[in-house]
């Protein structure tokens, strides 16, 4: 049974016994923010505004839908499907200008979510299940999630914290940065949009693909790594040294170490970076401990009492 949403409030979503296994959630504008409890058998709905068309909730066997805009023949932004060349007009279904909501929605960690959003802003956090995320400039903050990370956008920007598992991320313009995360496996495809890559773990496959967007991966101290870098009219600099191959061309083939980190990469013009972070600082010298000489007693450390004077200093 679906629930229409048209003001803004809070509702426990689920069914006894019923684990809240997947959960889809499509909103134009706004915001939206994921969060975790320790419940699996229900999910919490905070609307804190809502406006332009109601927001439709419904959940069946295990799959919660939360949806706030459809357009004539039912389907939740059809035009969304090709989301690469989509506008923000086409996604609106010819201009439902004023559909927008601000939600904050807490899943049980196990949960598989996926998002569709045009202008929103979104934040996912802590969750163990899978995360598939489809925008156009809305920004995307992902933080402490385990499970298969699926981005697609446009403009908007990517930025990743403390992430295992694997993302695979696809962008026009949009950056995409990753901050001190164990990947496993990440997949990057930009056009003109940058990409940074941090990595805690020395253990990560790394493919992207880019026009004239940057890439830089930075890589723990003592990684080792293999590295297969293209790039027709970019910079290509591994570990501080420019690459070239045999035939002058940029870019080549070099690796080093235990090749635990491994990179393919390609650009048309731009730039591809390959470092290490900083090691940690080497232990100094421990505290002087100043020891008696053998041959002088103990020194007094009491001022001597004078004359005129009755107490100590």
């Amino acid at each position: 049974m679906d629930v229409q949403i048209d003001h803004p409030t809070r509702k426990t979503l689920g069914e006894p016994g019923q684990q809240v296994r997947s959960v889809s959630v499509a909103l134009p504008a706004g915001s939206l923010d994921v969060v975790t409890h320790a419940d699996p058998n229900s999910a919490i709905l905070e609307v804190d505004e809502v406006g332009g068309a109601p927001i439709t909730v419904s959940f069946e066997q295990g799959v919660l839908k939360i949806e706030q805009y459809k357009d004539a023949n039912g389907q939740v932004w059809g035009p969304l499907k090709g989301i690469l060349g989509a506008t923000v007009g086409a996604a609106f279904g010819g201009g439902q200008a004023g559909v927008t909501s601000r939600v904050t929605l807490t899943l049980p960690r196990a949960a598989k979510l996926s998002v569709k959003t045009v202008t929103a802003d979104v934040l996912v956090g802590g969750l163990d299940g899978s995360v598939s995320a489809y925008g156009v400039s809305g920004s995307l903050t992902l933080d402490r999630l385990a499970g298969s990370l699926d981005v697609n956008l446009v403009s908007g920007d990517l930025e990743a914290a403390s992430c295992s598992g694997e993302l695979k991320a696809k962008t026009v313009s949009g950056r995409i940065t990753v901050q001190d995360s164990p990947l496993r496996s990440i997949k990057l495809n930009s056009v003109s949009g940058a990409a940074i890559i941090d990595l805690s773990s020395g253990r990560c496959l790394i493919t992207a693909n880019a026009v004239s967007g940057d890439l830089t991966i930075r890589m723990p101290a003592a990684a080792g790594y293999d590295a297969t870098v293209t790039s027709t009219s970019g910079h290509v600099v591994i570990d501080g040294q420019t690459l070239h191959s045999e035939d002058g061309k940029r870019g080549g083939h070099t690796h080093e170490g235990d090749r635990s980190v491994a990179i393919k990469a390609r650009t048309v013009s731009g730039n591809v970076v390959v470092l290490r972070e900083d090691p940690p600082p080497s232990a100094g010298p421990g505290p002087v401990v100043a020891q008696p000489h053998p041959d002088i007693d103990d020194v007094q450390d009491v001022r001597p009492q004078t004359p005129d004077s009755d107490e100590e200093i």
